[in-house]
């Protein structure tokens, strides 16, 4: 059966993945998709490319998780000669992949747009499942420009792209997903591991991705520069000189405008309200009461991929877990499975 299948071969791409991240390198051809990434943008470092692999398998590529995600889904019996369409953004390393697993597991074939700020990575990891069981090969495609034959189309973007698209491919079914960001409440209990974990959500990726966190709500009086050095240890995995030069920017562009703000030495933590923030800049506003929390995260229903933190029952997301979905952890809360199952 088609299923279990998907389930078995992409398992194995999970312990294939695995063991590369143990031995501290893959083979010859992720390898060199890895290298080709770094070279290509610069927001793609090393452990950054590495952490996006590793929650993939650690979330994603597993038996247990595969066989429970799909339980709760009709059951696909053999492939479908059905094509998806994948327009698949580059904002983070891998970010297409769930997308890409999604169309897999519904029984139909994939025709892939890649980014070009993320040309690499995916083509390796398809090769690398092809190798596994050959018939996935005939399923996947990378192109160019997306035929408008295809049955239907995943999607992510901002406002102008979206709307470029939908003329493109106007009859199409489609599924889009927005540009969104993601904010944290912090209440002034936290603990040291807790505002260590923050920093996680906040940097890793360098900011980039719709789950990171670059807005804080802090309750009024909480110790701003208390924050910014519970933050300070993460620049030991921040080296990309585009968000180096980013934070010089940033820090240049409010010094002649005299604005105020924190320098923390490696980004900028400014009072405002709003968000996503440029890179290399957190943005922050207070609280007083909990009317307040609630016009800000309902007034920005639509800009929100997380809320992160204890503060309930706003978040619920906790500390450290923004970068790290599950496979239920649909982009906007859009379930892409069942648009799927549904179309078919």
């Amino acid at each position: 059966m088609y299923r279990k299948e998907f389930i078995n071969d992409f398992s194995e791409l999970g312990e294939e993945l695995r063991k590369g991240l143990t031995k501290g390198s893959f083979g010859p051809d992720m390898e060199e998709a890895v290298k080709s990434s770094e070279t290509n943008n610069s927001l793609f470092t090393k452990n950054m490319i590495l952490s996006a692999i590793n929650n993939i398998c650690q979330k994603y590529l597993n038996k247990e998780k595969l066989s429970g995600w799909l339980s709760r889904y009709p059951s696909v019996d053999k492939p479908l000669l059905r094509k998806c369409g994948i327009l698949m953004a580059g904002n983070i390393p891998l970010v297409g992949f769930h997308d890409f697993l999604t169309v897999m597991a519904a029984g139909c074939s994939a025709e892939i747009k890649l980014s070009s700020k993320d040309p690499f990575l995916m083509p390796a990891i398809s090769r690398l499942l092809s190798y596994i069981n050959s018939n996935w090969k005939e399923r996947i495609s990378f192109t160019d420009i997306i035929d408008k034959n295809i049955d239907c189309l995943l999607l992510t973007g901002g406002d102008q792209a979206l709307s470029f698209y939908r003329k493109v491919y106007n009859g199409i079914p489609s599924l889009e997903r927005t540009s969104r960001s993601s904010l944290a409440i912090l209440t002034g209990k936290e603990t040291e591991k807790e505002l260590s974990l923050l920093a996680e959500d906040i940097f890793l990726y360098y900011g980039m991705g719709c789950r990171s966190v670059s807005y804080m709500l802090l309750p009024r009086g909480y110790n701003i520069g208390k924050l910014a050095e519970a933050l300070r240890p993460m620049v030991y995995q921040l080296y990309s000189e585009d968000f180096r030069q980013a934070y010089r920017y940033q820090k240049a562009l409010l010094l002649s405008l005299g604005e105020e703000f924190i320098d923390a030495g490696f980004f900028i933590l400014r009072q405002a309200d709003s968000f996503p923030p440029p890179l290399g800049v957190v943005n922050y506003s207070y609280y007083t009461e909990e009317r307040e929390i609630e016009n800000i995260t309902g007034n920005n229903r639509n800009l929100l991929q997380c809320i992160v933190g204890n503060y309930l029952p706003f978040c619920y997301i906790p500390f450290g877990y923004a970068q790290k979905p599950a496979l239920e952890d649909y982009a906007d809360g859009k379930d892409s499975l069942n648009f799927l199952m549904n179309f078919m």
